[in-house]
């Protein structure tokens, strides 16, 4: 049985399709991560936990504590309680909790969690993800409704992404289930093209039909 929580978010949804489709049994955690209760019941039947919860699409700073850091180590301490025989985290790459960048820090404080819990893990940083109602195009593309006649382009656009299509992620996921050799290991993935960021607001803005100057604002602005 795999237990999956934050499965209503982002990731989530994809997941859940996807278990479905390769014929697992799996359920979605319906409690609150601050909830020792819910989790101890929760947890009793499962083998593996698939940790997407998070407030990353809201992500001020008392929610990446109290929800993803703090979250993961009550999560962590019920499941070594139930004897969970395998934990697979989501992060991003350059995690670290020593980082200056607060989603960065928290992402690093949970990977820091994680490894040091004695269960059997394997975390897996991605780059940016996108995929139908993600927050990383319609940012982009809500920018650009806004800034009309122009598109933003920070630092003339020039830094390079690898955006990861997160139908692909998820089948990332999936396929470390099974993988001894990923145990207790953190990976990374991300998608095959190396783009600009320009590139990237050239694509959005000619899929949905809209015409922008691109105008490069410095970094520091």
């Amino acid at each position: 049985m795999i237990l999956v929580t934050g499965a209503t978010g982002f990731i989530g949804r994809s997941l859940g399709r996807a278990l479905d489709h390769a014929g697992l049994q799996w359920r979605a955690y319906g409690g609150r991560l601050s909830d020792p209760l819910a989790l101890r019941v929760e947890l009793q039947d499962a083998d593996t936990v698939i940790h997407l919860a998070g407030s990353e699409a809201r992500g001020n700073k008392r929610l990446l504590q109290t929800v993803d850091v703090e979250g993961t180590q009550r999560l962590v301490e019920e499941a070594r309680r139930a004897g969970v025989r395998r934990l697979i985290v989501p992060s991003r790459i350059n995690a670290d909790p020593h980082s200056m960048h607060r989603l960065l820090r928290a992402k690093g404080e949970v990977e820091r969690l994680v490894q040091r819990s004695n269960l059997p893990y394997t975390i897996i940083r991605t780059a940016t993800l996108y995929g139908r109602e993600d927050r990383f195009s319609e940012i982009i593309l809500g920018l650009a409704i806004w800034s009309w006649p122009t598109a933003w382009v920070p630092g003339g656009g020039k830094a390079a992404m690898q955006p990861l299509w997160v139908e692909d992620y998820v089948h990332c996921v999936i396929g470390a289930l099974d993988r001894r050799d990923m145990l207790n290991r953190t990976i990374t993935v991300a998608g095959a093209e190396r783009l600009r960021y320009r590139e990237v607001v050239q694509t959005i803005l000619r899929a949905t039909g809209r015409r922008r100057f691109l105008f490069p604002l410095p970094m520091t602005l």
